[in-house]
């Protein structure tokens, strides 16, 4: 992932800032509501249960995550 759009409250991007991690990027106890612009067209998802590759047929590329903070995966 190269960078992250800035959004308002009305979801609308303004922005476009630098998302740096070089690390896996773990989605446990975390409220996403964020767009990513990618630098690539293949993607992974990794789980201990399976693995979902995606790869764009175009090169202008973005991921769109939305992850409640009530999921059944939030510790809290």
């Amino acid at each position: 992932m190269k960078n992250t759009a800035v959004m308002d409250e009305r979801m609308i991007t303004t922005d476009i800032e630098d998302f740096k991690n070089n690390n896996t990027f773990k989605i446990k106890d975390k409220k996403l509501d964020d767009c990513f612009i990618l630098n690539t067209i293949a993607l992974t998802f990794a789980t201990p249960s399976y693995d979902l590759a995606m790869n764009a047929s175009s090169n202008e590329t973005f991921l769109q995550l939305y992850w409640p903070s009530k999921s059944k995966y939030h510790s809290n």
